[in-house]
Formats: structure tokens, C-alpha cells, sequence
């Protein structure tokens, strides 16, 4: 399962998995589906200094996407990756142990390249409280739970 970084050449099979992963994903129904602000997000992140995009592949197909940014942590200014998308197409999903599939080793090599570029910290999203317990097996901690509401109507407060 070779994990590398990914060049401008798989912008595109990036772009494509990335949309996939909103399509089938637990967002789909929440979260606007925008091709040319994916395709602008990632190749800002191939072009760009700050964030990094790893994908997998099998037999020269991609079929995992792991991509973050470098930043300083708003509070102690700490620098800290934070993960924009990791997904791992169906048909490339399988686990024979833990930590033993193309998502961890996607994880695996986003933590190394994060500390290369000067993190300290790697925060990751959890869709679910299943994704969390995982997370906590390799050693992440629950920060916060995030909640999403559009602003574009007045509040109402009860």
C-alpha cells in the first residue's frame, strides 16, 4: 500500500475522491458539493507551502486521500496539522488488523510529513463517535464536538 505525496498530476483523481468521499459520506446532506472550489482547495495545497496532500495507490490507481494544513494554533500558537479530507475509496477499505489498512498508513505518513513541517499536534476530524474510538486506539484525544448551522436567516432564540 504506497503512500506518497501526491504533484499536480493527480489533481484530478484527487479532486474526483475528494467528492466521492462527500458523495457517500456522512456530509452529503449537510455540506454544499462545490467541483471547481475542491479542484482550487487541492491545487492550492500542491502549489502551496502550508498543506500537503497524500494519496495511496493500487496497481498505479489512487484510491486514498489524505490532505492537511500547518498551522500556528490560535491559542499558543503551537503549529498544528489539521486534517482538510482523508478518504479511502470502498473497494480499497479493508483492515486485517488494527492500524493495518490504507487509511492508517495514510494517517501514518500525514504524521510524519506534518512533523517534518514543524507540527506538534495533528487534530482530525471525527464524523462519528465509531470514528472517534479509533482515533483514541492510537492515541488522539476528544478536544470538542463540532455543530453546523446556516447563518443565512435570523436567529431565534427560544
Amino acid at each position: 500500500m504506497p503512500v506518497r505525496e501526491a504533484d499536480l498530476n493527480d489533481l484530478q483523481d484527487v479532486v474526483r475522491i475528494s467528492l466521492e468521499s462527500l458523495d457517500f459520506g456522512p456530509y452529503k446532506e449537510i455540506v454544499k458539493r462545490s467541483p471547481q472550489h475542491a479542484e482550487a482547495l487541492v491545487n492550492r495545497l500542491l502549489t502551496g507551502t502550508d498543506g500537503v496532500v497524500l494519496v495511496s495507490e493500487t496497481n498505479g490507481n489512487i484510491d486514498g486521500v489524505f490532505a492537511f494544513i500547518v498551522f500556528p494554533h490560535f491559542y499558543s500558537g503551537e503549529m498544528t496539522a489539521g486534517e482538510l479530507i482523508w478518504y479511502v475509496t470502498a473497494e480499497a477499505r479493508t483492515m486485517h488488523s488494527f492500524g493495518d489498512s490504507i487509511a492508517f498508513d495514510l494517517l501514518s505518513a500525514g504524521e510524519k510529513k506534518a512533523a517534518k513541517m514543524g507540527a506538534k499536534v495533528m487534530q482530525l476530524g471525527a464524523p462519528s463517535e465509531l470514528v472517534g474510538k479509533l482515533y483514541q486506539r492510537r492515541g488522539y484525544t476528544q478536544v470538542e464536538v463540532t455543530y453546523r448551522r446556516e447563518i443565512t436567516c435570523p436567529l431565534q432564540l427560544a
